[in-house]
């Protein structure tokens, strides 16, 4: 996905490449890994109020650690998203809290 805010705006080309499940921990891989990122798990990408974790910021080696807390939300659809410095959704992946998918 590309993200510009203008004309003059660098644009940003990152992807999720891989999502894993460790029960209720998630593991994202981001490619490339890019300053700034930070990541979410939302049951509507957009809206940072459905948010299921705690957003965390991407490593320098393009991964992240998410943990969604309501083990009631097992087997939710959700989306991982990726998120600029500015809060704004970059990129999002289907998924579910849990699942063995992606």
């Amino acid at each position: 996905m590309v993200f510009g805010g203008g004309s003059q705006a660098q644009a940003v080309h990152v992807a999720i490449e891989d999502i894993q499940w460790l029960g209720l921990r998630c593991r994202v891989t981001v490619d490339p890994a890019t300053g700034g990122l930070k990541a979410d798990i939302r049951t509507k990408a957009n809206d940072a109020g459905t948010s299921v974790a705690e957003a965390k910021p991407v490593d320098s080696d393009g991964k992240v650690g998410l943990l969604v807390t309501d083990e009631d939300l097992e087997g939710t659809s959700v989306s991982v998203v990726l998120m600029d410095a500015h809060e704004r959704v970059l990129v999002k992946k289907p998924t579910t809290v849990g699942g063995e998918d992606q």
